[in-house]
Parts: structure tokens; C-alpha cells; sequence
């Protein structure tokens, strides 16, 4: 049976025993607009979608934006992937930095204003927003202070979105979405260390003693499909994390091993501007979701190792 075979019979199925059918629309809609689907998160989503027999439209490249004008049928699903990931590049392009995330958003809420009123909006946020916390975990309900430029364009994001939902009745998901890691991934920590352990290099910035809460990017696409799939009209925030902190040096180490590596990581003490010193998620708003995540972070840093000397090395 083929995944759109499965769809259609799950709907008729969901219909004859008077289940929710919102619920069930918004589990297997019609057609999904996501935008960044060449990016590392925005992949995984859209092959999740795709797998599902979901008709998916994607948007990448900034000129590629023209063809929301185009479209002739409104999604019933966005999920925002699009916008700069980086807080050093916010340091270093602060300009580009704000077009690219705060900029993207203005054109997509229009879009979705005058031509998509009725469909749920996913927009991928960060902890940035959260800057330097004193208590952990971190609630959705904390303060938001944000130390970089980028974690600044994340919150005026988020304000744009939460006015947009109150103006226009939209139903809208913010997703802060933590330290998100897996196969694709060719940034950040974890890829840095992998490059430099195939070039034999061990030295890191930092302490070490850094703290951040791992996601495995499976677990991250299920919870923004889920994210899309909530039959709830008012505004939804949610962290997306493990709710479990681990300093970088274990990260690393484990790595290492991973890699095939008996020595261990070692680190510069130098701290790197605008990245905050520990964050652990309280993920118990989004436990009430019926999600969890399921990959451990072992596993999960074994995968990476061997999709990186498998598609990465030379």
C-alpha cells in the first residue's frame, strides 16, 4: 500500500468511527508549504512529509519567494524553516542576518494573510531568545533576553508572529527548537569536530563545562509535524529539547570515541562572544503534546560519526 493509499484510508477510517476529524485533517493535510527545505531541518521535514503521502511545496533560495505569488492552491500547513542559524555570522552580517530571518518572516506573513488565512503556521525559533538564564530549566514562560544578534532577531520574530495571531485569529506554533544534531548537519559544533578529528586536531574553544540540550533531528521533524498538526486556534510555545543538559566536553568525548579515537578533547578556555554558558529545556508543555524524544544521544552521536566518514570524508 503505498503511503498516499494509507492517508486516504486512514481519513475514511478515522470518518466511519467518528474520530476527530480536525485532528486527523491536520495530521495528514492536503498540502504543506515549507520553506528552507534545502537547509538541514527543512530536508528532514520534507521527506517526512513526502513519506507520508503529503503533497509538499518547497521554497529555498530568496528568489525563489516570487512563487508564492503563483500559487494556485492555499496550504493548509506552513512550516518555516527559511532564515539564518548562526550566531557568529549575526555578529559578523548583522544586516543580512535581519533580512534573512526577520525579513523572510514579514514576506511570509503576508503571504499567508491575504492568500493562506486559514492555515497553521510553524515557525522554528531558537533559545536564543532566552540569552543567559540563571535557573534550569528553562520554561517557555522565562524571561526573554537575548545576548546576540541573532537570539534578537529570533524574538522580534516571535512578535510578529504572536501579533499576527492575534490580529488575524491565526493559529500559529512557536518551536524553540534547541541544539538539533544528525545526519545532514554540516555546521556547528558537531560538524567543526568531526572536520578537524579527520584532520587529526583536537583543540576546541571554550571550557568545555558548557552545557546545551541535545535533539536528534528525527525527533525534532516529528514534533514540528506535530507542531502542524494542532487543532488548538490560540498561539502555542514550546521548547523542543531532551530537557537534559550535557557539557560539551561529553559530547565531544563521546565523539571521539565514535570516531575511532582513544584520546580526548582539549579545550582553549576562550569563550566564544554571544553564546551563553548553559541551557536545559523544560519540556513539560510539550510532553503534554503526547511527544517525546526517542533517540538517545549515544546513538544518535555514533549515526552522525558514521554518516560523516561515510559522506564526508575525502
Amino acid at each position: 500500500m503505498s503511503c498516499a493509499t494509507f492517508c486516504l484510508s486512514f481519513r475514511l477510517y478515522a470518518q466511519s468511527k467518528h474520530l476527530d476529524l480536525i485532528y486527523i485533517y491536520r495530521l495528514f493535510p492536503q498540502t504543506v508549504l515549507i520553506t528552507g527545505a534545502a537547509g538541514f531541518i527543512g530536508g528532514h521535514v520534507a521527506r517526512a512529509y513526502a513519506e507520508r503521502g503529503v503533497r509538499t511545496i518547497t521554497i529555498n533560495a530568496p528568489a525563489e519567494w516570487q512563487k508564492l505569488k503563483s500559487l494556485e492552491t492555499a496550504p493548509d500547513v506552513v512550516i518555516h524553516c527559511a532564515g539564518s542559524a548562526s550566531v557568529a555570522y549575526s555578529l559578523s552580517h548583522p544586516e543580512e542576518d535581519y533580512r534573512k530571518n526577520v525579513g523572510t518572516l514579514a514576506d511570509l506573513l503576508e503571504f499567508i494573510r491575504t492568500k493562506a488565512p486559514r492555515c497553521r503556521l510553524v515557525f522554528l525559533s531558537s533559545p536564543a531568545v532566552y540569552g543567559e538564564v540563571e535557573t534550569l530549566p528553562i520554561s517557555e514562560d522565562a524571561l526573554l533576553n537575548p545576548v546576540s544578534v541573532y537570539g534578537k532577531n529570533k524574538k522580534i520574530c516571535e512578535e510578529l508572529i504572536l501579533a499576527h495571531a492575534q490580529t488575524n485569529g491565526a493559529p500559529v506554533s512557536i518551536v524553540r527548537l534547541f541544539s538539533v544534531y544528525g545526519p545532514g548537519l554540516r555546521k556547528q559544533l558537531l560538524w567543526d569536530a568531526c572536520t578537524k578529528l579527520s584532520r587529526g586536531e583536537k583543540s576546541f574553544s571554550g571550557t568545555g563545562q558548557e552545557s546545551r540540550d541535545w535533539l536528534h533531528v528525527g525527533d525534532a521533524t516529528e514534533l514540528l509535524i506535530q507542531a502542524g498538526a494542532r487543532e488548538r486556534a490560540a498561539a502555542e510555545i514550546v521548547n523542543g529539547a531532551s530537557g537534559v543538559a550535557v557539557t560539551v566536553r561529553e559530547v565531544l568525548s563521546k565523539l571521539f570515541l565514535a570516531f575511532g579515537r582513544s584520546d580526548t578533547p582539549v579545550f582553549t578556555g576562550e569563550a566564544r562572544v554571544g553564546d551563553p554558558s548553559r541551557y536545559c529545556a523544560d519540556i513539560a508543555r510539550v510532553r503534554a503534546w503526547g511527544w517525546q524524544p526517542r533517540r538517545t544521544l549515544h546513538d544518535g552521536l555514533r549515526e552522525y560519526a558514521e554518516w560523516f566518514k561515510t559522506k564526508c570524508c575525502v
